[in-house]
């Protein structure tokens, strides 16, 4: 905004002036609209490939696990537990027999008891890696409160 005041000699008048000026959007686009949205719009890109990237870690850690668990139960159920069975059975009839001590058919039985609780300890974790991975990539389960 300027004024001013002038007096004119030749006509003996005196004269003011005031100038206002406004800035008219004649060609504005938005430009500073567009900008913080196309701002907002990488930065929630962003956010979202960060969270794809974690659950992707999950989801391969809790693979690597159930993979281990698995092969363990596997392994669990096709030979050691089989071995310690036929180890008990053994010793129960050579105890039967006469041949061994109380004792000895004591220390098979936790060795056998030992194995399967291990096997149970690995099968249940394979079960929870799976509901774990089953939960990153299927989702949480609805709530049944509700």
């Amino acid at each position: 905004m300027a004024s001013g005041a002038q007096y004119d000699s030749s006509s003996e008048f005196a004269v003011a002036n005031v100038q206002v000026s406004l800035p008219v959007p004649i060609f504005d686009r938005n430009q500073g609209g567009i900008a913080q949205a196309s701002g907002q719009l990488t930065s929630a890109q962003a956010a979202l490939d960060s969270r794809e990237l974690a659950l992707t870690q999950q989801l391969a850690a809790a693979m690597g696990d159930y993979n281990t668990a698995s092969r363990r139960v596997a392994k669990y159920s096709e030979s050691i537990l089989p071995a310690a069975r036929q180890s008990l059975d053994l010793v129960s009839k050579a105890y039967e027999q006469g041949e061994l001590a109380y004792l000895d058919i004591l220390a098979t039985q936790r060795t056998y008891s030992e194995k399967n609780l291990d096997y149970l300890n690995d099968l249940e974790s394979a079960w929870k890696k799976w509901a774990e991975i089953d939960g990153l990539l299927v989702g949480p389960l609805p709530d049944a409160g509700n």
